[in-house]
């Protein structure tokens, strides 16, 4: 989930975005337990006999993956999951056949075009999670009336979408329901709002060669931010931006306290502490300059009362 989902967005390193998932109490931790628990439920919903699902731009396929792993109609199942990013796309290939999903594929494509679809369409279940805040706003409502596409009858829709100013999920929940999918299920996991919603109308054929929406990424992340502002964070998100290019990124990054001390929230949020920031840098560092072989060295400073008299009176 939440992965890389348009040719647009190629050079943004969606590999590294998902390193939060390993922590259950992060923020992305805490949607991924909240996206399960509705898949879960939409599974349960469906009479015996095979299930289709999508994910659209899938990720690392945490969400389907981790709930197929143990749940009792995954024989029954059959998944696509779309994703761009090559590196998201071989782990959860990898992820689906340790398990033995064999079922569940991964490709990698745009997952904006219809054509991404095509043989798996129309499905039962559709992810649309970690997309929306990734769109412009005047984008969102158009997406959601052609989802209908991706739909077989009475399919169910999980989607999330951060709640951040501006808050859009009121507007996205109406949006949902003037589209004809009722909504069966809404729960908050902070920053985030998750949903389940059915499809209560008859579908639409899939058409091919359709743009279903565009996938902006960081710029619609960042809506307080100015164009020159977000012009000089988005080193941070290309896979092909050099080291200093990336030091002067990170460099330019606002300072201040996100809601969690992670490196997700950092970049969600667009602010983030010395630590959040060495933690990010070490990270990327790491998976694409590992010859810098970085660390991170908690430096312990002491200050006494004689010398802070000296220094500062």
């Amino acid at each position: 989930m939440s992965g890389a989902g348009t040719a647009s967005q190629t050079s943004v390193d969606w590999h590294a975005w998902h390193a939060g998932y390993a922590d259950p109490d992060s923020e992305l931790g805490r949607r991924l337990t909240v996206v399960q628990r509705q898949l879960r439920a939409a599974l349960d919903r469906i009479p015996p006999g095979p299930i289709r699902a999508i994910s659209v731009c899938a990720g690392q396929g945490h969400d389907i993956i981790g709930v197929l792993a143990e749940h009792p109609r995954r024989g029954d199942v059959s998944a696509r999951l779309v994703e761009l990013d090559p590196q998201n796309v071989a782990l959860a290939q990898s992820a689906a056949r340790a398990i033995g999903l064999d079922r569940v594929q991964a490709i990698a494509a745009d997952a904006s075009l219809t054509d991404a679809y095509i043989g798996a369409a129309p499905a039962d279940v559709v992810l649309v999670c970690g997309v929306f805040g990734n769109l412009a706003a005047e984008d969102v409502a158009g997406t959601i009336e052609q989802l209908g596409q991706l739909c077989a009858p009475r399919a169910t829709v999980i989607w999330t979408r951060h709640r951040r100013a501006p808050d859009l999920v009121p507007q996205i929940r109406r949006a949902f329901e003037r589209a004809g999918f009722a909504e069966l299920a809404f729960e908050d996991a902070p920053p985030f709002g998750i949903a389940s919603n059915r499809l209560q109308r008859a579908p639409e054929p899939l058409q091919p060669g359709v743009k279903l929406f565009e996938f902006i990424g960081y710029e619609a992340l960042w809506p307080h931010l100015s164009t020159g502002e977000r012009a000089a964070l988005g080193a941070l998100f290309r896979a092909d931006s050099s080291l200093v290019e990336l030091v002067e990124a990170m460099r330019a990054m606002p300072y201040g306290l996100p809601t969690e001390p992670t490196v997700e929230s950092m970049l969600l949020q667009a602010r983030g502490t010395s630590a959040a920031k060495h933690l990010f840098l070490a990270q990327v560092l790491q998976q694409r300059f590992a010859q810098t072989e970085p660390a991170i060295v908690h430096r312990v400073h002491r200050l006494d009362r004689v010398r802070a008299r000296e220094l500062f009176g």
